[in-house]
């Protein structure tokens, strides 16, 4: 009986690894990793036999093969099957070879610059972290590729790929993740391009004849490290980019695939095209008519093909700090409990179609703050937004938009509707047909937050009569939430809802359903009772909300990103983040400046720690650029020999 139960075991082990080879197999194809070893598996078998495995796997209608159903799935087991890779290869015994072995998975991808932030990356620095990949596995890996690359190539030249490049760079990068010391070491002859060695300890260690091209050593020891003849072309060492400006700068913003960026000069918009690299390395390649500061959003599409302008110089009064301060003045003005149901109710009689704003809130949209006693020139009744091609430069649209509040203003992420509320009615644009339409709502656009457009629906914001989700073809309500929020905004795709409510919670919601997903509150920050604005990355995976200051919290485990929780202002013109909330672009306090500044990779409470150069030195090395000489030069931190 013992025996039975033991080759029924026996068989139930191999049926489920002959399905996971399977698996494996389908996930490899699908990522379009070339795996040598599946035919000696038995993973090409039928796809077919893996809609066994459901609900994890089904067949795709349209082209009549298998697919994962969740895409988070086959990422982790690509990630696993890398895994096992470097652990069969790390493990003894170590007298290998890998002579012809250049498609190893390892070795067919890079797993930093973009990717660094991918589920399969992320997946692997889990294995390293949890100790199922070990420290000597990466070790005994990067000695084996190290003496098959040199036996194979000779010494490389500086110019030269090396066939195991991509492996010996995801191994250095995996080791560096893994907290490993580099220091008093000597690298010689090898290829490392595009290695994520930031935050690592490298005292002592030499690089010699070694490619290092798009490297990534920020926050990284490098005390009296040698770089001797190694290819340093586009090598990140700064924590920092700076551009100065002889203008004064009103507002910056990052494009959503973050080919450009655009620096507001009040009368005209300069935009930047950034150059390949890891690091942000920006030339100056279109100026545009306009502003964007007053949008309230990014001014470019989401696709980053298109750019919006306001046409004309803005005017710009600032307050003793030359910091834009309206929009605070405004809210909390606004969300006062002094604010009395009498001053609404006479705020709304004789609202309709020809209704007048007050001065104070066309102040609000326009920049002014002012004194209010000064007599204020005629204004005009519309602004004039123009919609302009980023790569040509040329003008694709223009149109003129009625002075509202900002709050009251929005547009859609591809740029091809525009709605407003004015009086008792909501007011579209669409650019396609170039008309505007009208629809009545049953309440006053004098309580409403701010409002956001996304796939045909409106998200209104309501401080007073709280968050409905209208159709922006009919005006018509969808749905309410009962939570009275002080502004809100539809994710990326428009599927999720991000909100911040009259009692200091950052709230996600499914934008379907109208139900809310997660609530998040800092007990210990007082300023998060009067929360300004919020929104989600690209990714979804981290929310930034302005309050008294900017904060960055992950969305699965709540944690803040240390590093920006006191440092940035909470003004939204004095700064831009990247789609992922990655990096961020801040303004100097004087205005002619921009830094650009890595966030942690990580949120956690272990802050990243600053670069170190003392007695580093450099010979006969090319590629390095003389932004990266000249500073340290001043702070004589390093020696550069040249022959």
């Amino acid at each position: 009986m013992e025996l039975q139960e033991q080759q029924g075991q026996e068989q139930e082990d191999l049926l489920v690894k002959k399905m996971f080879q399977q698996a494996e197999g389908l996930a490899l194809k699908l990522s379009k990793y070339r795996d040598t070893a599946a035919a000696d598996t038995g993973k090409e078998e039928d796809s077919a036999k893996l809609l066994e495995l459901y609900p994890l796997v089904e067949r795709d209608s349209k082209v009549g093969e298998a697919r994962f159903r969740s895409t988070l799935l086959l990422e982790c087991v690509v990630a696993k099957a890398i895994e096992e890779e470097i652990i069969r290869l790390g493990n003894p015994p170590l007298e290998k070879s890998l002579k012809g072995q250049y498609e190893i998975l390892l070795n067919q991808r890079i797993l930093t610059g973009k990717a660094l932030h991918s589920p399969v990356t992320r997946f692997l620095f889990d294995a390293v972290k949890f100790g199922r990949i070990t420290k000597d596995q990466l070790l005994a890996l990067l000695n084996l590729l190290t003496k098959e690359s040199l036996s194979n190539e000779g010494a490389e030249q500086l110019n030269s790929k090396s066939s195991f490049a991509i492996a010996l760079s995801n191994t250095m990068s995996l080791l560096n993740a893994a907290k490993y010391d580099f220091s008093n070491q000597e690298f010689s002859n090898i290829s490392i391009p595009h290695a994520n060695l930031s935050q690592g300890k490298f005292e002592g260690t030499t690089f010699s004849n070694v490619d290092l091209r798009r490297a990534d050593f920020e926050g990284a020891c490098l005390k009296k490290a040698t770089f001797v003849k190694a290819n340093m072309e586009n090598v990140s060492f700064k924590e920092t980019e700076d551009i100065q400006f002889n203008e004064k700068v009103e507002s910056v913003a990052i494009s959503v695939d973050k080919k450009h960026f655009a620096v507001d000069l009040g009368a005209n918009t300069v935009l930047y095209k950034q150059t390949e690299g890891i690091k942000y390395n920006l030339r100056e390649f279109k100026k545009l008519p306009g502003y964007f500061s007053g949008l309230g959003k990014s001014p470019f599409s989401v696709d980053g093909k298109k750019l919006l302008t306001i046409e004309g110089e803005k005017p710009t009064e600032e307050n003793s700090e030359g910091e834009y301060s309206a929009d605070e003045d405004s809210y909390r003005e606004e969300f006062s409990e002094k604010n009395s149901e009498k001053d609404e109710e006479e705020r709304e009689e004789g609202e309709g179609e020809d209704e007048e704003y007050d001065e104070d809130e066309e102040d609000f949209w326009m920049g002014n703050s002012g004194d209010k006693k000064k007599k204020k020139k005629k204004k005009d009744t519309h602004f004039s937004f123009a919609i302009w091609d980023v790569t040509s430069g040329e003008s694709l649209s223009d149109f003129k938009v009625p002075i509202v509040p900002r709050r009251n203003i929005s547009f859609s992420p591809d740029f091809k509707e525009f709605a407003l509320f004015k009086g008792k009615k909501i007011e579209k644009y669409t650019v396609a047909t170039g008309q505007w339409v009208s629809y009545p709502i049953e309440y006053s656009s004098k309580k409403i937050t701010n409002c956001d457009v996304n796939n045909n629906l409106l998200l209104v914001g309501d401080h007073e009569t709280k968050l409905r989700l209208c159709n922006s073809n009919t005006g018509r309500t969808i749905l309410k939430q009962r939570q009275k929020v002080r502004h809100c905004k539809f994710s990326f795709d428009g599927k999720q809802i991000v909100s911040g409510t009259v009692r200091g919670y950052i709230q996600l919601s499914d934008s379907v359903r109208g139900c809310v997903t997660k609530q998040f509150l800092d007990p210990d920050d007082e300023y998060r009772k009067k929360i300004y604005s919020c929104s989600l990355s690209l990714d979804g995976k981290r929310v930034a909300a302005t309050s008294g200051h900017l904060t960055l919290q992950d969305i699965i485990d709540g944690e803040f990103a240390p590093d920006l929780r006191s440092n940035v202002s909470d003004n939204a013109k004095s700064y831009a983040l990247d789609p992922e909330y990655k990096h961020i672009a801040e303004v100097s306090r004087g205005g002619n400046r921009v830094t650009f500044k890595k966030i942690s990779d990580y949120f956690k409470s272990e802050k990243t720690k600053s670069l170190e150069l003392d007695g580093v030195v450099v010979s006969d090395c090319i590629g390095l650029s003389q932004a990266d000489i000249t500073p340290l030069q001043k702070k004589e931190r390093f020696s550069i020999w040249d022959d």
